[in-house]
């Protein structure tokens, strides 16, 4: 797997948990685009380009307190692209209740930069979306 690339989502991921927007800004493309279609919370919908982030962002900060990704595995999909299961936690705006959920992201890198995220639900679903099946990750 790239090092490169997998350094590159960890900086992200690293940038978003510590809350500082303009470095994790600074991991992805100018065309950026974080793709949230298959939600099912309360996040749906694409996001473009660094405003696109910052307005994910800013939903995210009106809703969570202490919101963070952490990978828990990452699967290498190819030259340009990387699949992590991640945990993300946070605590409710208002309620103070914590919530841990999983997620599965498909990141694609172009040019040293995240050029698109993708969620899934499941790890089987980003796999079959990059043609892998599950048990060609298995003790990775």
């Amino acid at each position: 797997m790239s090092q490169e690339n997998e350094a590159l989502v960890r900086r992200f991921e690293d940038s978003w948990a510590g809350g500082d927007l303009g470095a994790a800004q600074a991991c992805v493309s100018a065309d950026f685009e974080f793709d949230w279609t298959n939600s099912i919370g309360p996040f749906v919908g694409v996001y473009e380009g660094h405003d696109g982030l910052a307005r994910f962002w800013k939903e995210l900060q009106e809703t969570w307190d202490d919101f963070a990704p952490y990978a828990l595995e990452t699967i290498e999909c190819g030259p340009d692209q990387l699949i992590t299961v991640n945990l993300v936690s946070g605590r409710g705006k208002g309620s103070g209740i914590p919530v841990q959920a999983q997620g599965v992201m498909l990141w694609t890198i172009r040019s040293g930069q995240i050029a698109k995220v993708k969620l899934f639900q499941t790890k089987a679903d980003a796999l079959e979306a990059v043609g892998l099946p599950a048990r060609e990750t298995e003790g990775r």
